[in-house]
């Protein structure tokens, strides 16, 4: 019986010990399963002691009446342990729930970044696009200019020609209107001659075998040579001048507009020029701003060592990728990848709360941050949370013991009814530290 209650002691000392360390319930459930089959076997020779003390009940009443007590209180430490490690099973059962729902949460989490990563490729792949039609836009117009010049020099030689034109048939014309002149002069001079020859000789020209007409002369030949250089001419387009006003007028159009293009795209560019440059300034004060907070957040929360934020490209900032460098006491220099779970969660929670001290709402919700933490870290991050909440209202969903005693008021689920869940609120103003006998009732 003596070594049956070491034995029981024992196993209360690790019922505890598991109800202060959550991280190794699974072994200390099965460390717990083995004592209980322990527990059985010793119970087995218990009553099998008992069989043989009853044998001798005749002879040790008086110790057969105290080995019945033991076995009873045997019996209910053991149902007691039963019932304990029911609990701790449903425990292990709850905790496994909410590392699911932190798994869903971090999926969500994951969907919403690559929601965000392509927006970012749309965006840039339609600024891409606008690029490629300004650029078809700029290749349109050189195109058009090469149509104007090519227009221009068309015009210009159908201008050279149309006046070549003009200036050879004015001189046809002219050369003609001096035929016709010459002819006529000809003409008058044939009839005084043939006048003449009635009147002095008393004969007429036609008495002749030919007609002097019929004779070819230069002039003849030459009207006839003038006309057919005419034909050949042909009609002039009297429309290629319009047609010219209407190239010009599209020239001047396409002018314009590959201005406003030009104007345009101007200023876009000093746009986006002011833009990066105030992003850049707003992005370095708030990082500086940023980086202050999280070092001394950090160095409160870890009760010292070093934290850093560095750029990877400090001269491209808004294209730079962000690292993050913690050196927790006692430790090394080294990436935030390379802590482990509670120092990743307690330097997560400092860049957070630095984030959060540099831009603050009325509101925080954080959900189980705690859950990886140790009692120490646990204390630290409640009173850093207590020092917070002068500018703003915390809602924390934990487990811990700790962070629950710095809460204003708490907020408790229970299911006293299968299926049927109650809300319990309780706030610590409405019981002062001087009544305990209402604390107690």
């Amino acid at each position: 019986l003596a070594v049956l209650q070491r034995e029981i002691g024992f196993a209360v000392a690790e019922h505890w010990k598991a109800a202060e360390h959550a991280n190794a319930a699974d072994e200390q459930h099965d460390h717990a399963a083995t004592l209980v089959r322990e527990l059985e076997t010793d119970i087995q020779r218990l009553t099998d002691e008992r069989a043989a003390a009853e044998r001798l009940r005749n002879e040790r009443a008086a110790e057969h009446t105290a080995a019945r007590e033991s076995s009873i209180r045997i019996h209910e430490q053991f149902d007691a342990m039963r019932r304990t490690l029911d609990d701790r099973a449903e425990t292990l059962l709850t905790n496994q729930r909410e590392r699911s729902q932190l798994q869903h949460s971090e999926a969500a989490t994951t969907e919403k970044t690559l929601r965000t990563m392509l927006a970012h490729l749309t965006a840039s792949s339609l600024l891409r696009e606008l690029y490629a039609e300004m650029l078809s836009a700029e290749a349109g117009l050189r195109v058009c200019n090469m149509r104007r010049r090519t227009i221009l020099e068309a015009r210009s030689r159908c201008e050279e020609l149309l006046q070549a034109t003009h200036r050879r048939t004015e001189q046809e014309r002219r050369a003609l209107h001096q035929c016709e002149l010459a002819l006529r002069d000809a003409e008058r001079e044939r009839d005084a001659v043939v006048r003449r020859l009635a009147d002095d000789y008393a004969f007429h020209p036609s008495e002749f075998v030919g007609e002097p007409d019929e004779v070819p002369t230069d002039a003849g030949q030459r009207i006839d040579e003038l006309r057919r250089l005419t034909t050949k001419l042909g009609s002039v387009n009297m429309e290629s001048l319009d047609e010219l006003d209407s190239v010009e007028t599209r020239e001047r159009e396409l002018r314009g507009q590959f201005d406003d293009l030009n104007l345009g795209r101007a200023g876009l560019w000093k746009i986006i020029e002011q833009i990066n440059g105030d992003s850049r300034k707003l992005f370095a004060e708030t990082l500086t701003l940023i980086r202050g907070h999280f070092q001394e957040l950090f160095r409160k929360l870890f009760g010292g060592g070093q934290a850093d934020i560095i750029l990877e490209s400090p001269d491209d900032p808004l294209e730079s990728g962000i690292e993050i460098t913690a050196h927790p006491p006692g430790k090394q220099a080294q990436r935030i990848s390379l802590l482990s779970g509670g120092e990743r969660a307690l330097t997560a929670v400092a860049l957070l709360l630095a984030i959060f001290r540099s831009r603050p709402s009325p509101f925080c919700l954080l959900d189980e941050i705690d859950a990886a933490m140790d009692e120490a870290n646990t204390q630290r991050l409640a009173e850093l949370l207590a020092e917070f909440s002068d500018r703003s209202q915390f809602i924390v969903i934990t487990h811990k013991k700790r962070t629950m005693a710095k809460a204003d008021m708490l907020h408790g689920v229970t299911m006293q009814e299968s299926g049927v869940s109650r809300l319990i609120a309780v706030r610590f103003e409405d019981w002062p530290d001087d009544a305990p006998t209402a604390a107690a009732a």
